[in-house]
């Protein structure tokens, strides 16, 4: 979960994307809060789900955001196990 601002992060995008792409990795699921656009805050939040087999989902208001968490929960859980682990296996599931 995001307000977009990146204000403490150790390591950068591209390198936190490579990392995602290396086998046995995980699928990401985000969701961006009231719909902050700063700095491509929701391109990158894009380009991190899909290229991970995962999902982004914005709120923009609190019943939202409380519908996203539930709506997040329940895809993960209608997930293999071996996709959550593996995004690579991930390329096949059309969300």
């Amino acid at each position: 979960m995001t307000d977009g601002m990146d204000n403490s992060s150790h390591t950068s995008f591209k390198k936190m994307l490579n990392k995602l792409h290396e086998p046995g990795m995980p699928a990401v699921y985000a969701i961006g809060l009231f719909q902050y656009e700063g700095l491509g805050a929701r391109k990158a939040l894009d380009m991190l789900t899909q290229e991970t087999g995962g999902k982004a989902f914005y709120a923009e208001n609190e019943k939202q955001l409380n519908d996203m968490v539930l709506q997040v929960a329940q895809e993960i859980r209608t997930l293999k196990p071996t996709l959550l682990q593996d995004n690579h296996s991930v390329s096949a599931v059309k969300h």
